[in-house]
């Protein structure tokens, strides 16, 4: 077991967030026991979905975010929605929209608030979990539904905290202050607490800053790299680390569990926040979409970025085939 320190990244240091996210995880899967990368199973994993790309995530045509004339309004959308981007743990128990997903139910309701009056920093201030259960349509006495939405309200009146005290007020300022940089948005993001995304392994921190890093892809998609939207490092990003991406790499061939973790997750049991099992898949998926991208880029797909292939891989998440077996389910605010 390591002991080993390394180099923590620090917010505010932008050139080193994805750097520093992409160092830890090649180190846990160095020493990891849980969780292994077939190498061998990349290439004919490329092949297979080569075809695919360029693969063009339209954040609007699926109609459940919020479209507005205002970058401000837009941008508070974005930064909203991806203050509260988690959850998947409890998605099990959230009351969903007809033929939605956990992620789809929570960003169209929001999105139905935006339309009636857009959310301002003072309103995310004092948000509570009684005001984001009539927000969402979820029941609070339901026990997992109550803790939801608490954390909800946490993450949201620190949003508002943040945007006021260091912002002005306006979302779309700290947009404009990374100044057309994905990993420049991450990096302010990644100074507010709740975004704090960091764990630690075997003596190490391992970043993995998955909402701060999506939170800046997002923007990109929402302004459809228009205005404060055209942002010039995407291709910097990394895999943003959920339950999502292991599950379809494990499915593919790619990621190989441990009987020990498969026999939990195949159960449906929960996993720690923080475990060496979970610590594990997140690397694993990031460590292996930065391969998958090179072997994309081997085959002559030299445009391919992870945040593509993360689009790609969510997209037919939902398919019945990857349905079919459980994902890992972890109750945590990082995803």
């Amino acid at each position: 077991m390591s002991t080993e320190k390394t180099a923590e990244y620090v917010p505010g240091t932008e050139s080193c967030l994805t750097d520093a996210v992409r160092t830890g995880c090649a180190r846990v899967m160095e020493q990891a026991r849980h969780v292994q990368i077939r190498s061998d199973f990349i290439p004919a994993y490329a092949e297979r979905i080569s075809s695919y790309f360029p693969y063009e995530n339209l954040w609007h045509a699926a109609g459940w975010h919020f479209r507005s004339g205002s970058d401000e309004a837009l941008a508070a959308y974005v930064l909203t929605l991806d203050s509260i981007n988690f959850g998947s743990g409890y998605f099990s128990a959230l009351e969903k929209r007809e033929g939605m997903s956990g992620y789809a139910t929570i960003a169209s309701w929001l999105t139905d608030r935006f339309q009636e009056n857009p959310l301002t920093a003072h309103d995310l201030k004092n948000m509570s979990a009684k005001l984001c259960a009539d927000i969402f349509h979820q029941n609070i006495a339901n026990p997992e539904m109550l803790e939801l939405m608490e954390r909800f309200a946490k993450a949201m009146s620190e949003t508002g905290r943040q945007i006021l005290e260091h912002y002005d007020g306006k979302f779309l300022n700290l947009v404009i202050s990374a100044d057309h940089s994905a990993v420049g948005i991450a990096a302010s993001l990644a100074k507010f607490p709740q975004y704090a995304d960091i764990a630690h392994y075997h003596g190490f921190a391992v970043p993995f800053y998955k909402r701060a890093q999506i939170a800046a892809a997002d923007i990109y998609l929402a302004f459809e790299g228009q205005r404060a939207g055209a942002l010039s490092d995407l291709a910097k990003l990394t895999i943003f680390a959920d339950n999502a991406v292991p599950h379809v790499l494990r499915m593919e061939g790619v990621l190989e569990y441990s009987e020990a973790l498969a026999a939990k997750i195949d159960a449906e049991e929960l996993l720690e926040a923080g475990s060496e099992e979970e610590v594990e898949l997140r690397a694993a998926a990031i460590h292996a979409g930065d391969m998958i991208v090179a072997a994309l880029h081997a085959l002559g797909q030299t445009g391919v970025t992870a945040m593509n292939l993360d689009h790609y891989i969510w997209d037919h998440s939902h398919r019945p085939e990857y349905q079919s077996k459980p994902r890992h389910r972890t109750q945590t605010v990082y995803y």
